[in-house]
């Protein structure tokens, strides 16, 4: 294996194999795992695989899909806050999700369920080689845990507060917010459905990103749905994939450039934050 490089360093190199040659115009659904899979397969089912370049950038660009997942979800939950608080807080633990996905896309980890594998991309600033490791898939690897535990573990990501470990056996968890609001009977909290209205989405948007919000708060599930502080640190996670690569990559990377402004999200969402400072103090919504 490779010797390991620091997180912004691997940053780079991950967007850096983003060249003409390596990143699909058009990516297909299910890109990734269909090519670990069958590079899985052609090599005998082997434990660690040297793999080409253009199967490194696909790394790259799922993270970047994840985290476009991330900003859509927390539209959708900003949409349904009133109509259903429940779809709310789900759609929103889901955008905090697609953010730490996205996160462990970048880091090089890849969970493929059709081959039971976890795969760990290696890359090497030195060589330009790249290999994948496959891990044998066991009950430990819950996907609501599993990619949680291992973007925490980067300490230039758990020092932020955002990145906890996610687990459903306490209170205060995201992951048992929505385990809630699938599995658990009687939830009710069914309000009359009145769709929001485009000013109405405005306001809500608008609120969520001036509110001043440190230390980050933990949904928990004892306030269930609770959808404030759902919203609150999905927005903020998401926000904090952004500007962190928006720091590490400046304005050189085209394809970050171009996709850290999705055009669909421009009407509702400059990733605006407040100033820590002079932010808001209370939610106030």
């Amino acid at each position: 294996m490779n010797e390991p490089v620091d997180f912004n360093r691997r940053v780079e190199i991950a967007f850096d194999i983003l060249t003409k040659k390596n990143s699909p115009q058009k990516p297909a659904a299910s890109m990734l795992s269909d090519a670990l899979s069958n590079r899985f397969k052609e090599n005998n089912s082997q434990p660690v695989i040297t793999v080409e370049p253009n199967i490194a950038a696909m790394f790259t660009t799922a993270s970047v899909d994840m985290w476009m997942r991330a900003v859509h979800s927390f539209l959708v939950s900003a949409a349904l806050t009133k109509t259903s608080p429940l779809w709310a807080s789900v759609a929103g633990y889901y955008s905090s999700h697609y953010t730490v996905r996205a996160y462990a896309h970048l880091l090089g980890v890849f969970q493929v369920f059709r081959i039971k594998k976890v795969v760990r991309l290696d890359i090497s600033s030195k060589s330009g080689g790249f290999s994948c490791k496959f891990d044998s898939k066991d009950g430990g690897h819950r996907e609501h845990e599993f990619y949680w535990k291992e973007v925490n573990a980067q300490s230039e990501l758990a020092s932020s507060n955002l990145f906890v470990r996610n687990t459903h056996r306490i209170d205060a968890s995201d992951c048992a917010h929505r385990e809630k609001a699938n599995y658990h009977d009687h939830i009710g909290n069914f309000p009359q459905f009145n769709p929001l209205t485009e000013a109405g989405l405005q306001d809500r948007l608008d609120r969520l990103s001036l509110i001043n919000f440190s230390p980050p708060q933990i949904p928990k599930v004892s306030k269930f749905p609770d959808v404030d502080n759902v919203q609150l640190i999905a927005y903020h996670r998401l926000v904090h994939f952004r500007k962190n690569l928006d720091d590490i990559l400046g304005e050189h990377n085209w394809f970050w450039k171009t996709a850290r402004a999705p055009l669909w999200a421009a009407k509702w969402t400059n990733f605006q934050i407040p100033d820590e400072t002079n932010g808001l103090s209370q939610i106030g919504i």
